[in-house]
């Protein structure tokens, strides 16, 4: 998010708990949720305060987006499942070979070269070690 959408953000914020707000409060959190997808955020400020009548920080915006996106993440992977559970064998052999999983495997090893999908690259030994 860009400065202007973390304001945004925290005027929904204080239409529900009074806040006050001022450029220090927004380059502040900016600094804390500035990665998270605007829309996914605001949607959590609606979700924290549907909870609780506790004052929003931002590891409670984190927190609820981090919720949101695995229950949607879930989600996806159950319709995958659906999917291929309905699917016909592929040329290949494969129950449902050639319909793509949220990452876009796909159970025939055959296709997944046809389409040339690779596996993802591991995250590097520094990522892991911060």
């Amino acid at each position: 998010m860009n400065f202007e959408e973390v304001g945004q953000v925290l005027a929904k914020a204080a239409s529900y708990d009074r806040r006050t707000t001022g450029a220090a409060d927004i380059l502040a959190w900016h600094e804390a949720i500035g990665d998270l997808p605007l829309q996914d955020a605001l949607k959590a400020v609606t979700v924290h305060y549907q909870g609780t009548d506790k004052w929003l920080m931002p590891v409670h915006l984190r927190i609820i987006c981090d919720e949101l996106a695995n229950v949607e993440a879930r989600a996806a992977l159950a319709a995958y499942h659906e999917e291929v559970a309905n699917a016909e064998v592929c040329e290949h052999g494969f129950l449902g070979g050639h319909i793509p999983a949220p990452n876009g495997w796909t159970r025939c090893p055959t296709y997944r070269k046809e389409i040339g999908w690779q596996r993802p690259s591991r995250p590097s030994d520094a990522f892991w070690n911060n």
